[in-house]
């Protein structure tokens, strides 16, 4: 079996803000999209990376559900991980109510709308460092879900230290 435990899912947060608990919902969907977290997670077809043409928008447009078989044929892989792309850079910042709603939000959208454990398609609980409780009860939250198969703890983001 091929595994493929590092795929990335272009996550639209005006979609993750459905499973997120108000006032962030609605801060959330005010703020420019790319100010919601800092940084950028840099040149995407950087050292030989694999080009998706004719397949997916990816990384002009978010990732969709639907996609993910045909990606996961193209690249041969019978089992995919899903972890967030934009969230890459949530390591980065001192916001811990926004990391822990974007955390939230993902848990909640990926196990409602993405994962098909009769598929192979899987994904990863992001758990917000910059609060440990919240963290842990993400996990309890959505630890058991079938379509749940890790934690990823983003720490410094893309860019080294």
């Amino acid at each position: 079996m091929i595994v493929d435990a590092d795929a990335h899912y272009l996550e639209d947060f005006e979609l993750l803000a459905e499973y997120v608990a108000e006032p962030m919902r609605t801060k959330l969907n005010n703020i420019p999209r790319h100010r919601v977290l800092p940084a950028s997670t840099g040149d995407r077809f950087i050292q030989g990376r694999m080009h998706r043409d004719n397949m997916s928008n990816y990384p002009e447009k978010y990732s969709t559900p639907e996609e993910i078989p045909e990606i996961m044929k193209f690249l041969g892989v019978d089992l995919s991980v899903q972890l967030p792309n934009r969230m890459l850079s949530m390591g980065s910042t001192c916001q811990r109510d926004m990391a822990v709603s974007l955390a939230q939000g993902y848990a909640g959208y990926m196990t409602d709308q993405v994962v098909d454990p009769d598929k192979n398609i899987y994904a990863m609980i992001v758990a917000p460092i910059q609060d440990p409780q919240a963290a842990a009860e993400i996990i309890y939250q959505y630890g058991e879900h079938p379509g749940i198969c890790a934690v990823c703890l983003i720490t410094a983001g893309p860019e080294p230290p």
